[in-house]
């Protein structure tokens, strides 16, 4: 039996739920956590030229994305590099000692679904290789595919598309040279890259910081670029976190890399995607990957990355 009282107080609640204050407040988080996609057109393709700087900017494939909580674009590169044991079959910037195995004097055409709001493209290469790729917005996510098709003569093996999501764009997110705003799973622990060591003042030079599970790499501790830090990664993720610490953007691929990276001074991100085994001709690989947007709770952010790695490992989740 429902008491007065107790019937009073539901009336109450439910007077307060259907109040314009309590109304405002669900569309303002509706508002707040909603992703919203756009693409990065390519009309006329930049295309590398004798004499250009090292790391000036080509054309790109990605495309950017937006929050109710950001100012400006997130952009993810989708990819910055595509490359196998042939070669690099696609680089969007400028390095001199790189020479492509063909130039793209045409780009990926991007197809958007008004219904889903994710985007799309399917594109043949000049070499090719025929990439399809989907990146559709959930509540606060992104889910990413990323599928290469071997439609060349030969077998391709460690095909590998680092894709860079970049903070450059958003007012929020670009804290460049910070290290305490990049956070990854290191030893263990989910924390900041300003615990790393060697630190920036002890190289001498702005952090870009690669990170990799254990010293079995081949990879050099330092370059000219960027070094390796002592501690190593426990999960492929990394996260970065806003000026106003109250959220967080995760970044994950299914299939770990080498190593983990983040250039503080674009700032980005680097989680995959790791390299493929051997792709016959008329064989494809698939790749999957989610970007995470939400307020900044790292045990939420490790939950989803947790549930997400778990349920990849079956061939058949979408």
């Amino acid at each position: 039996m429902i008491t007065m009282t107790r019937l009073h107080s539901i009336t109450m609640l439910c007077l307060v739920l259907a109040s314009p204050a309590c109304q405002q407040r669900k569309q303002d988080e509706v508002v707040e956590t909603r992703v919203r996609l756009s693409p990065m057109t390519v009309t006329q393709p930049v295309l590398r030229q004798p004499g250009m700087r090292e790391s000036q900017d080509l054309s790109r494939v990605g495309f950017l994305i937006e929050t109710g909580w950001t100012s400006g674009p997130i952009e993810m590169r989708f990819p910055e590099v595509l490359r196998s044991d042939a070669g690099f079959h696609f680089l969007d910037h400028y390095v001199s000692a790189i020479t492509p195995l063909a130039e793209w004097k045409q780009f990926p055409q991007w197809r958007s679904d008004p219904q889903s709001g994710g985007l799309s493209y399917d594109f043949k290469t000049p070499d090719g290789l025929r990439l399809i790729a989907s990146a559709i917005p959930a509540g606060d996510e992104v889910k990413m595919e990323f599928t290469v098709i071997n439609e060349s003569s030969g077998p391709l093996n460690n095909v590998e598309a680092n894709c860079c999501l970049t903070f450059g764009g958003c007012p929020e997110l670009n804290d460049a040279r910070n290290p305490a705003m990049i956070h990854a799973v290191l030893d263990g622990r989910f924390q900041s890259l300003d615990h790393a060591t060697p630190t920036p003042s002890e190289m001498g030079r702005d952090p870009w910081f690669l990170i990799v599970r254990d010293e079995s790499t081949v990879l050099p501790k330092v370059s000219p670029t960027w070094w390796r830090i002592d501690q190593h990664h426990t999960e492929n993720l990394m996260a970065a976190t806003t000026r106003d610490g109250k959220y967080l953007v995760g970044y994950t691929w299914d299939r770990e890399p080498a190593g983990l990276m983040s250039n503080t001074s674009n700032p980005c991100l680097h989680t995959g995607m790791g390299a493929s085994p051997e792709i016959p001709p008329g064989a494809s690989f698939t790749w999957r990957g989610k970007i995470y947007l939400l307020p900044n709770n790292p045990a939420e952010l490790l939950r989803r990355h947790h549930h997400d790695q778990e349920a990849w490992k079956k061939p058949s989740t979408p």
